[in-house]
């Protein structure tokens, strides 16, 4: 959470890969990614969790994301360039965030379909989580289907999820 012209606002931050954004980076290797945070009002996540406030916030982010084109990266690219540090800086301090939740969305990583020599993996898990609500968005393995959601969490926040219907 933090504050946006005197209101309590809750930053869904993004890593957006900027390859399908800007010329000449499609054969770019390593983490041609950006941060970037949409903003929704706090106040939406005090009521209860409905279809309504999912909606907004999937909207908020889906504004923002669809917002990073071509010029943008290209901005980012210089500062980044200028201030290399600003990055890992920026990364650092959310993790000093308190209030703060974190998640990576794994879903489209083809895990089941890699092998090394072996086989398939018949379950994979991500390595650790790191924060102390951490959450991590998996593929479910294909004889089950969909996707499973690993997280860390504080007591509080679990009562709270099992009395929700969504979960």
């Amino acid at each position: 959470t933090g504050r946006l012209d005197g209101e309590t606002v809750f930053v869904a931050n993004v890593m957006i890969d900027v390859r399908p954004r800007v010329k000449n980076l499609a054969n770019y290797v390593g983490n041609a990614l950006l941060v970037n945070g949409a903003v929704s009002p706090l106040d939406l996540f005090l009521k209860d969790c409905s279809p309504q406030v999912l909606a907004a916030v999937a909207c908020s982010i889906r504004r923002m994301v669809d917002g990073i084109d071509e010029r943008y990266c290209n901005q980012m690219g210089h500062i980044l360039n200028k201030y290399p540090c600003s990055y890992v800086d920026m990364v650092l301090q959310i993790t000093k965030m308190t209030n703060s939740f974190a998640s990576t969305n794994h879903t489209r990583f083809k895990y089941y379909e890699m092998d090394f020599g072996c086989g398939p993996p018949t379950l994979v898990r991500p390595a650790f989580l790191v924060f102390e609500n951490d959450f991590v968005i998996m593929p479910a393995h294909p004889d089950i289907g969909g996707y499973e959601l690993a997280f860390t969490t504080v007591p509080n926040v679990e009562e709270a999820m099992k009395q929700s219907e969504y979960w």
